[in-house]
């Protein structure tokens, strides 16, 4: 009798006599384009036996202390001796009786690879780059192999940094952006994955950008505690200051003490105000520390605090040194009051593995001062940045301080860009996990494949009533929208916003009720505005408004750009500058667009204007006169080996082709039903 094998963590589960796993097979239903299917079986059981128990440890025991029902379980299915299933993930569903189970394979395991990643998880590290003149001028000719790219974009929305009558705009109000090819190809290298795909070299793909800042607040992230300072009491230290620290990323380490006037004087080797922390990290980090009073009564003469970071390679506090500093001056009998010190590493200064770091406080003398609600907070991850209502800068948008693009980068999970990249793109994607690679292609690409089609017509089971045509499947309407997210400060809201029309009038209108959308993606669409033209001609450039008139940064949404490299004319040369030195693009200028205003202009990144056009016109064809075939068919396990999603099908009996959208419970006995779609 034919029986499954199923190893499972790379030992062979005992199955019932008989046992064949039923499989399902798809990489994308084109009910529902916004997703990406994986393979999967059906659920079925394993039998509680001795062996069996001892590999799901116990799992049915409510004491067991197994974590199995909470993993993804690397397995593998063998069918006649071949693995029909390499590199699969079983599910423990439930147990009774038996252990009843579930087994993915496909695309899902490119969803587990990439778990809950987030883009900011990518080592970037190495493209980190000064946000200075010559940098910004020089990366005018990169391309994705590059990473990032200055390219004109205006920030401000002030014509004191860029206008419409002048062809100079200042660098110091500039952002970086990322090549979202750079950043796709980082995420699959990252993951071990191999990807193949023509969109691969898309021009479109190829020139398209992030733009690098933090939605939560325009290139800002929330500061990250090290220590959290503790909190006193309204009670006077008369002997100073009294702070306590502590940390739960850090083994436990002494309380600062309460300091006696004398702490703050004499040589660094000698008093207990030097704590040590030992900074673990394999990233190297900078520190910003607040000495933080609700208030400080300073009782006799003028006296200058000195508050400083202190770093040094070794354990011993000989020979640390000021990374930080900053002084406070305070006269004798004033109050002050709810203020903080905020002391920064300087500009360039890193803390690396194995450093230890020390804070001081000095220029305190005996019985001179009263401190209440003393506390002592200290951050990780500013680098040099300023401290700024709560937040600290991280990409940094300091002009003249380093760009860090892995803080700069959206909080969305790399399945979730890819995903975004597969919908602007129209891309169906299909997961080989025996020979780990990912292959991407379109519908158009499909249907154009028609030459290289497979003849399923001779394994067709045709008898009355059998097979059966449907006219529609999904929650389509007779109205698609396909839009970006929302940005209050973008006019027209459904700007970049597009639709396809089915012709089907039993379908639900759609008013563009926003939970009846196709796809939203995770960007917004950028106005684009006039500049750079004093006696020339101007130029249109995308607006992302990220600083207000005072300098303070502005809430915005991730946003995608199309980068459109321009020749230089003469006499319409435009310049960079930063106040000290101008730089002239006299060869090439890095304009980009989001949609362009210019009548007859193409390659725009609107679903309407023209992503819809280029990259969908087959899904509205299959959508339009939809026919979809389900029948049974005689398929074997090398049917199922040489399964090709991305290569259609031909039958005789129909005189057409179609494209395979699922295969139903294959246990490689029997007929197999199979769903196929007209293209």
């Amino acid at each position: 009798m034919l029986s499954d094998r199923l190893f499972v963590n790379d030992v062979e589960v005992e199955l019932s006599p008989g046992t064949l796993i039923a499989l399902n097979f798809q990489i994308n239903d084109l009910a529902d384009i916004s997703n990406r299917n994986a393979n999967f079986s059906q659920t079925f059981k394993i039998p509680k036996t001795v062996k069996n128990s001892v590999i799901f440890e116990q799992a049915g025991i409510v004491q067991s202390n197994t974590t199995l029902p909470y993993r993804k379980n690397r397995c593998r299915v063998n069918r006649r001796g071949i693995d029909i299933i390499n590199e699969g993930v079983l599910i423990i569903e439930d147990v009774s009786d038996v252990y009843n189970c579930t087994v993915y394979s496909g695309n899902y395991n490119l969803a587990e690879l990439l778990g809950d990643k987030v883009l900011a998880d990518l080592n970037l590290k190495s493209y980190d780059v000064p946000n200075l003149l010559n940098n910004m001028y020089a990366s005018r000719s990169h391309t994705y192999n590059d990473g990032t790219i200055y390219a004109v974009v205006d920030f401000n929305d002030d014509p004191a940094y860029m206008s419409a009558t002048s062809q100079t705009f200042k660098a110091t109000r500039s952002l970086p952006q990322i090549f979202c090819k750079f950043l796709f190809l980082r995420i699959f290298a990252e993951a071990g994955v191999n990807i193949s795909g023509n969109f691969l070299t898309d021009p479109i793909f190829e020139n398209l950008l992030l733009q690098l800042y933090n939605e939560k607040r325009g290139g800002l992230v929330y500061k990250t505690p090290i220590f959290a300072g503790g909190n006193y009491p309204d009670t006077q230290y008369p002997n100073g200051i009294a702070a306590y620290v502590r940390t739960s990323y850090f083994p436990p380490i002494d309380d600062l003490r309460q300091y006696s006037a004398q702490a703050f004087t004499g040589e660094l080797t000698t008093h207990p105000e030097y704590k040590m922390i030992l900074f673990t990290s394999t990233d190297e980090i900078c520190f910003t520390a607040e000495f933080d009073f609700d208030a400080f009564n300073l009782t006799a003469n003028p006296i200058t605090f000195t508050f400083q970071i202190m770093s040094v390679n070794t354990g011993n506090y000989a020979g640390a040194a000021v990374i930080g500093q900053q002084q406070f001056t305070i006269g004798a009998g004033q109050t002050w009051a709810r203020q903080k010190i905020v002391v920064k590493t300087n500009s360039g200064t890193n803390v690396t593995r194995g450093n230890n770091i020390y804070l001081r406080v000095s220029g305190l003398s005996l019985y001179n001062a009263t401190t209440y609600n003393a506390k002592v907070n200290i951050y990780g991850g500013t680098l040099t940045g300023e401290m700024l209502n709560g937040y600290v800068p991280v990409i940094n948008n300091t002009f003249g301080q380093y760009a860090i693009i892995k803080y700069g980068l959206p909080n969305i999970k790399q399945y979730d860009f890819v995903r975004a990249i597969m919908q602007i793109f129209g891309l169906f994607c299909n997961t080989d996990n025996v020979n780990n690679i990912t292959t991407f292609k379109t519908l158009n690409e499909i249907k154009a494949a028609e030459f290289s089609a497979i003849d399923w017509s001779d394994k067709i089971s045709l008898t009355p009533g059998s097979d059966k045509v449907t006219f529609r499947k999904g929650s389509y309407n007779q109205n698609n929208w396909l839009r970006y997210a929302t940005d209050d400060a973008v006019y027209p809201p459904d700007l970049g916003d597009g639709t396809f029309v089915i012709d089907d009038l039993t379908l639900p209108l759609n008013n563009r009720e926003p939970t009846d959308d196709l796809i939203t993606l995770p960007f917004a669409p950028s106005q684009m505005v006039n500049r750079l033209g004093g006696t020339a001609a101007q130029k249109f450039v995308p607006l992302i408004k990220c600083w207000d008139g005072s300098g303070a940064f502005i809430k915005t949404t991730p946003r995608l750009l199309l980068l459109v490299r321009e020749a230089a004319v003469a006499g319409e040369i435009k310049h960079i500058t930063d106040g000290t030195t101008t730089k002239d693009y006299t060869d090439v200028l890095p304009l980009c667009k989001f949609i362009s205003p210019v009548t007859g202009s193409t390659g725009n990144l609107g679903f309407g204007n023209d992503l819809l056009q280029t990259y969908y016109p087959e899904l509205v064809n299959i959508l339009n006169k939809f026919k979809m075939v389900t029948a049974k068919f005689k398929l074997t396990d090398a049917d199922i080996l040489n399964l090709d999603f991305f290569t259609p099908v031909y039958l005789k009996q129909y005189s057409a082709y179609f494209y395979i959208n699922l295969v139903k419970n294959y246990t490689g006995e029997g007929l197999t039903e199979v769903e196929l779609v007209r293209i």
